[in-house]
Parts: structure tokens; C-alpha cells; sequence
């Protein structure tokens, strides 16, 4: 579980670099869905997995241009930050700050 965590969260911080450089982010965040969601299927409440789905599409509603699909995803990323804080209180900071970064 844990390498394709690991897998998951290179994929976001290359897509975080990527929409900093004005580059689409969009081929890293989908190559990031994938491993995270393998490791949440070995372990559902894997709570640093979901945070990162979490901010893999939070980076995608910052790159999206058609508001529905920027809200949609802000709301997928609000309400996975919000499980897995509820999973794990311990989460990291960085994820703690990623909640304020979803709310509307």
C-alpha cells in the first residue's frame, strides 16, 4: 500500500510544479488518481491516501477552466480532505491547510 501511496504523492507534487510552472498539470494528477485509489482499495481507511486524492483534485479544480468541473472537483477534494481528517486527526499540517484551501 504504501509504494503506491508513494507513487500517488510524486504524481502531486509533480502536478503542483507543473500548474506553478503554467504547465497542465492534468497527466500527472490523473497518473496520481490511479495509485491512490489502489492503495485505498488495499486499505479504505488509509487516510494520507485519501488526503492526497484529496489534493490531486484540488490541483485539478485550480488547472480546470469550466466552473462546474473546477466546482466539482473542489467538492470531491472538500469532502475526501474532510474523511480522511476525520480518519486521522494526526494527519500532517500540510494537510490540515489543504481543508482551508476547499472550503467555500
Amino acid at each position: 500500500m504504501l509504494v503506491f501511496l508513494g507513487i500517488a504523492q510524486v504524481h502531486r507534487w509533480k502536478a503542483e510544479w507543473n500548474l506553478l510552472r503554467g504547465v497542465s498539470p492534468e497527466k500527472e494528477i490523473l497518473k496520481g488518481l490511479e495509485p491512490a485509489k489502489k492503495a485505498l482499495s488495499m486499505d479504505p481507511q488509509a487516510a494520507e491516501a485519501i488526503a492526497t486524492e484529496a489534493a490531486l483534485h484540488l490541483l485539478q479544480s485550480r488547472s480546470e477552466r469550466d466552473p462546474e468541473k473546477r466546482d466539482a472537483a473542489k467538492a470531491l477534494a472538500r469532502a475526501k480532505i474532510e474523511k480522511a481528517i476525520q480518519i486521522n486527526r494526526l494527519l500532517p499540517k500540510e494537510y490540515h491547510s489543504l481543508s482551508k484551501s476547499v472550503e467555500f
